[in-house]
């Protein structure tokens, strides 16, 4: 199973080579859209918990764009994954003859998460360095959430991948969950500000989780014991997808 899985994560990794500028234009829009965003959210922010901090609008809402480009980023690597390889016209059949499913899987994974990796420290080194936001929080606390909501978004973007029937479908699905995520993130209607039910629901899907936490590293500062069960929330939702998708992709096979 080992070898297979190696063998996975090296068909992955020439397939991202021959994919090279579509990859690079994914790692690299996002530097592109920080430093527009910078140019632009150029307003002094008088009201509000943080009126006193002398922020601007780019601080105050860094942690949220920041986040939904790497979300949308690290779905789009993976959405056609395995929708796209089926046949008649994939590779995936012939592939699979070397390679047990649950190797593919997790080299494909695997493969794809190395980009997330360059993504995120892309994100951080534009949008805490170059353009510094203000970041009141330990810098690897903010890069580790920033990498788990690529993670989530790579396997957000696998499930939804192994459970379409055509491309089509999946390209339909993912304006819909994102918009989803966006809605309740907190980032379009304060979470305090929503019905009491709803803001329980909010409070605990895995974007919301990712991004409040990125607020509270970075605008109040808090240490890591703080979000730390965040940390936990997100990782059951990042497990239970895994699984979701694992139990699919060896289902097909019966």
């Amino acid at each position: 199973m080992f070898h297979g899985f190696l063998r996975a994560v090296k068909l992955e990794l020439l397939n991202l080579k021959e994919r090279k500028w579509s990859i690079f234009f994914y790692i690299l829009i996002p530097a592109i859209i920080i430093w527009v965003f910078r140019a632009s959210a150029t307003m002094p922010i008088t009201w509000g918990d943080y009126a006193s901090l002398n922020l601007k609008m780019y601080d105050l809402v860094a942690s949220d764009v920041f986040s939904l480009v790497i979300l949308f980023v690290a779905v789009q690597l993976m959405v056609l994954r395995i929708v796209g390889e089926r046949s008649p016209y994939g590779t995936l059949d012939r592939e699979l003859i070397a390679i047990s499913r649950t190797g593919m899987y997790f080299g494909k994974l695997l493969a794809n998460a190395l980009i997330v990796i360059l993504q995120v420290a892309l994100v951080y080194l534009v949008g805490y360095v170059i353009f510094p936001a203000k970041n009141y929080g330990n810098p690897i606390h903010v890069f580790f959430f920033l990498f788990l909501i690529g993670v989530f978004g790579l396997i957000s973007g696998y499930t939804v991948s192994l459970f379409s029937k055509n491309k089509e479908q999946a390209v339909q699905l993912i304006p819909f969950f994102i918009l989803l995520f966006l809605l309740f993130s907190g980032m379009l209607i304060k979470l305090d500000q929503m019905p009491a039910n709803l803001r329980i629901l909010a409070e605990n899907l895995p974007f919301t989780l990712g991004v409040q936490s990125l607020k509270t590293l970075t605008l109040d500062g808090v240490g890591f014991e703080d979000v730390q069960w965040n940390v936990l929330k997100l990782g059951i939702w990042i497990l239970l997808l895994v699984s979701m998708g694992v139990l699919k992709f060896v289902l097909e096979e019966k």
